[in-house]
């Protein structure tokens, strides 16, 4: 804030700017008496816009800004406003309209965009000089508000829309239901309990779900199902579930929601999430793992395609070797290495019997030496070698 500032330095600014940037330039003042405008070596901008409306449009908007801003509008142009305050608001600096984008300066050239481009390193300077002569106060780039118009408009809609809702649920004795349900699933999930959400998914609610998808139920339905999916799995992860099964189960989910069409389906689907994070909750009760083990094997399962290693292990979670290993094999009653080897021959497991991958593929893919080595490792788990596995699930 400043005591006082004269038109004169004002209207000097604004020549000064229009000159060096050819581009107009102009001050709405509160008083609308002292209104100045600066179109040197420019043509009166907006054939077919009302400028002086714009312009005030923005003043109503943004007249509250106290640091510079440069707003894309819904034109796709920019302008940039800065905001004069002494006690009081004295009015705002507009420059514009203009364009940063480098790449629109050979459509210009061929006469396509008539709007002035400017290299945007030296529009920000000549911002905080600009901002500097008016309140003898440094600021610098990074200060520099960018607002896009759009969001503001798309803040609005959701008002509006929020409003027309409240009034149509009120009209029609229409109400969300409580968060008690809701509590309950996440609570049952947490701690593995499936008989719980049993009941609860069997309680009739005290309210009704909304409706997130207006003309379409099938949408609606999806969606809900998606916001359970979610909820659970962060159930899940805060009842010890790793945050990689969990989102695994996730992502499954969602995919199998977003293929089914039938209404009826997707109610049974969701009766299914809860109780299938659940049950992944109990199967990690199950083993009473301190929480650096269950890192461990976290982290094993993140990294299961790579030449994962007990030094690359410590490192991430930043302990010692030797501590890790003792306690792996003190919780988990095998060591890290053979665990590590456990978990590869599982995945090649499933890679034989689901995918189209060669042996030698599979072995590479899982970070084996060689086939010769991941043969020998897979028969010491399995008992059989890799192919006569494939061909025994595949009869």
């Amino acid at each position: 804030m400043i005591d006082m500032i004269s038109l004169d330095k004002i209207k000097y600014l604004c020549n000064i700017t229009s000159e060096t940037l050819k581009c107009p330039t102009c001050f709405i003042a509160s008083n609308e008496n002292t209104n100045y405008y600066s179109f040197t070596n420019y043509l009166y901008p907006f054939d077919n816009l009302n400028y002086d409306n714009l312009l005030n449009n923005f003043v109503c908007n943004y007249f509250t800004l106290n640091i510079p801003a440069i707003i894309t509008t819904n034109f796709k142009f920019k302008v940039v406003i800065i905001n004069v305050y002494t006690k009081n608001y004295v009015g705002s600096l507009f420059i514009g309209p203009l364009e940063t984008d480098t790449n629109l300066i050979k459509a210009s050239s061929n006469n396509l965009i008539s709007n002035p481009i400017i290299e945007e390193s030296l529009l920000f300077n000549w911002i905080c000089l600009l901002h500097y002569s008016i309140y003898n106060t440094s600021i610098y780039s990074n200060n520099i508000l960018k607002i896009d118009s759009k969001y503001k408009d798309l803040n609005l809609n959701v008002k509006t829309t929020y409003k027309k809702l409240l009034s149509e649920n009120r009209q029609n004795t229409f109400s969300h239901h409580s968060t008690a349900h809701i509590d309950a699933i996440y609570k049952a999930v947490k701690s593995g309990d499936i008989d719980n959400i049993v009941i609860n998914l069997q309680k009739t609610l005290d309210g009704e779900f909304g409706v997130l998808a207006k003309d379409n139920e099938i949408r609606s339905k999806k969606n809900l199902l998606i916001i359970r999916v979610s909820n659970c799995s962060k159930a899940a992860i805060d009842g010890g579930v790793s945050s990689e099964t969990a989102f695994t189960l996730s992502d499954s989910f969602i995919q199998t929601i977003e293929k089914t069409d039938d209404y009826s389906l997707l109610c049974d689907i969701g009766k299914k999430i809860p109780i299938a994070f659940a049950a992944k909750v109990r199967e990690t009760l199950k083993y009473k793992y301190s929480k650096n083990i269950f890192r461990c094997i976290d982290i094993i399962n993140k990294h299961l395609y790579e030449d994962i290693s007990l030094s690359k292990i410590s490192m991430l979670i930043n302990l010692s070797p030797q501590y890790i290993s003792s306690l792996f094999k003190k919780e988990v009653d095998i060591s890290l290495s053979e665990y590590i080897l456990k978990c590869k021959i599982d995945e090649a497991k499933y890679l034989l019997t689901h995918t189209n991958y060669s042996i030698l593929e599979i072995s590479t893919l899982l970070c084996f030496h060689d086939q010769s080595y991941f043969t020998k490792i897979f028969k010491r788990f399995t008992g059989i070698t890799p192919k006569k596995y494939a061909s025994k699930i595949s009869m």
